[in-house]
């Protein structure tokens, strides 16, 4: 599916906007002038499940309390299993035979303040809120700098990992063993390493209801903690000259960096046949029942400009 239409309406921090889009949607500009607010909203009526719809939505959204806040979107290019999933929803024009489904997100709060948030496809006639199998059928996954931020620093495990998890080694597999086997050897007879664990026992049974001796802590690296040979490998970045690891990218960088990650993992996926993850799009993927998607897709990207 292809994301070509998006409209918006009585949101507080947008004008109403009705935006045609086509290859790609690229939005640059300065902080604080609705970017965010526009991936939220997007995020909104084709990504979050209702729970989420009725946490994150709030009066504070609305630019006029007495009026509905609207959010709606247009997609096309629809393969079989995508007809499948929106055997009603997905409008054929009666002249042109052209297709799309329009996914509109609808927030009322009323004078109790209480919000009442309805997600259908006003083309199929039905009113039926869209299904869980559905909103999963959509393939969106938002992806902000800041979550990337998250997921990429040192001490968590990122889409980096799961690539590396993947990897199938081969013969190469008892080499890279061989490796973590003595460094573990290493890792116990250090002199300088013993007198750490010394250091670490006594300072622990200060604090522990039962003493600790060296020999009760053991150093082992985290390809053998992990059971992976490639666990607590980290890809680096040259730039003029010099390595840096991912989490000291910019948090642009960050995201750009797990864009292509998800689209290596997609890619992957596709080759064989497991679900793929998807980004910032309703884009190519592989449906709940493994059949191949339409490969046409819209990706949406967000900058912020900086003034020289």
């Amino acid at each position: 599916m292809k994301l070509t239409r998006i409209k918006i309406e009585n949101h507080k921090r947008l004008i109403d906007l009705d935006i045609e889009v086509r290859e790609h949607l690229v939005m640059v500009g300065a902080n604080d002038v609705g970017k965010s607010s526009l991936l939220r909203c997007l995020d909104l009526v084709l990504g979050a499940s209702t729970a989420q719809l009725y946490s994150n939505v709030t009066s504070s959204d609305f630019r006029d309390l007495t009026q509905p806040l609207v959010i709606e979107v247009d997609l096309a290019n629809f393969g079989l299993a995508d007809r499948a999933l929106f055997p009603d929803e997905i409008h054929v024009h009666s002249v042109t035979a052209a297709t799309h489904l329009s996914i509109r997100l609808t927030a009322t709060v009323d004078e109790n303040e209480t919000m009442v948030i309805s997600r259908n496809a006003p083309s199929g006639g039905t009113g039926r809120q869209l299904s869980r199998d559905q909103l999963a059928g959509l393939g969106w996954k938002f992806l902000s700098a800041t979550n990337q931020t998250r997921e990429m620093r040192q001490d968590r495990k990122s889409p980096l990992d799961e690539i590396l998890q993947a990897v199938d080694l081969g013969t190469e597999k008892a080499d890279f063993e061989a490796i973590t086997r003595t460094l573990a050897t290493k890792l116990g007879g250090s002199p300088v390493l013993e007198g750490l664990r010394i250091d670490l026992a006594s300072q622990l049974s200060k604090a522990l209801p039962e003493a600790l001796d060296k020999n009760d802590l053991v150093l082992v690296p985290g390809s053998a903690a992990d059971d992976d040979v490639l666990s607590d490998v980290r890809l680096q970045v040259f730039k003029a000259g010099t390595p840096r690891d991912l989490s000291e990218q910019s948090d642009g960088m960050k995201a750009l960096f797990a864009i292509a990650f998800y689209d290596l993992i997609s890619g992957r996926d596709r080759r064989t046949g497991g679900p793929p993850t998807s980004h910032q799009s309703a884009k190519s993927r592989s449906s709940p029942q493994g059949s191949p998607q339409s490969e046409d897709h819209c990706d949406a990207f967000v900058r912020h400009s900086q003034r020289v």
